[in-house]
């Protein structure tokens, strides 16, 4: 599953929200500095990426988010 689309359902199964959208700031879906903390490492267990912690913020887009935790090799690529 893509970054992106298991950020989703996560945030989704963590706040029951259903429709969370990748394009909406995390925070109105109630996701707290902490639970981003907890959503975070286990994004980093999951898919074997690292966070770029300087761009992590409940105020940022899921999309925003993936690109900050995006592998090194995906970043350079874009």
């Amino acid at each position: 599953m893509p970054l992106t689309d298991w950020l989703v359902a996560r945030i989704a199964a963590e706040t029951g929200v259903n429709g969370v959208d990748a394009d909406t700031p995390v925070y109105r879906y109630g996701v707290d500095s902490r639970m981003l903390a907890l959503i975070i490492d286990a994004a980093e267990r999951t898919h074997g990426v690292t966070a770029d912690l300087d761009r992590i913020s409940p105020a940022e887009t899921i999309v925003a988010l993936a690109a900050a935790m995006a592998p090194d090799d995906i970043k350079q690529a874009g």
